[in-house]
């Protein structure tokens, strides 16, 4: 699932394109972070690929490109990798067992941040649950710790609660992008919908 996971990813900021300082979602400011060691504290990793002190984000190879993704994604999951026997953050994601699963988390989680993607993914976790009649619930924290993992992975193995927790998510994502319209937006742009939208399950024709 990693794979499509990053050319999915890759493929909704844009690919190639640069936007100033940005290129494939990788800003100036998110290299200089995963050096600094308040943030992330991975200047060994990104050396590791190449990503060496004073490189222009614009400049990275498409494989130094997937390498920030899997140090982003290291950040996030990291700890809840290591709990779970996994050795990598794509090594738990790719424990959910469903690939679109896999890409609409990695996706929330790259998209809106590391606290907000989370944040996103839990409430949605706990939509599910209080449709479902369940007191099962977990903490709203931001964290992506075991729990949220472990919620996520049990949800899904049942066909409809999966697409019921991808619908789930996708609508907390929209609330998510609401809360962020600039001044004089009445919605999110047409873009970010469809972005959303690409994770939902498919409609019976």
């Amino acid at each position: 699932f990693e794979r499509k996971m990053y050319r999915d990813i890759f493929s909704h900021e844009g690919g190639s394109e640069a936007d100033g300082t940005t290129k494939s979602g990788i800003t100036q400011k998110i290299v200089n972070d995963m050096r600094n060691e308040q943030f992330y504290g991975k200047a060994k990793e990104l050396d590791a690929i190449g990503v060496t002190a004073g490189k222009e984000s614009v400049d990275l190879t498409m494989k130094q490109r997937i390498g920030v993704y899997r140090i982003y994604q290291d950040r996030i999951y990291g700890a809840a990798a290591k709990a779970n026997g996994f050795k990598t953050g794509a090594g738990l994601l790719n424990a959910m067992g469903d690939p679109k699963v896999v890409g609409a988390v990695a996706d929330t989680t790259f998209r809106e941040g590391i606290g907000g993607g989370t944040v996103d993914v839990q409430e949605a976790i706990n939509d599910y649950y209080q449709k479902a009649g369940s007191k099962k619930s977990v903490n709203v924290d931001g964290t992506f710790g075991s729990n949220t993992f472990k919620a996520v992975r049990d949800i899904v193995k049942s066909p409809q609660d999966r697409d019921q927790f991808l619908n789930l998510l996708a609508d907390r994502r929209v609330v998510s992008r609401v809360k962020k319209l600039k001044q004089g937006q009445t919605k999110p742009p047409k873009g970010e919908i469809t972005r959303i939208d690409f994770y939902r399950p498919k409609k019976a024709p």
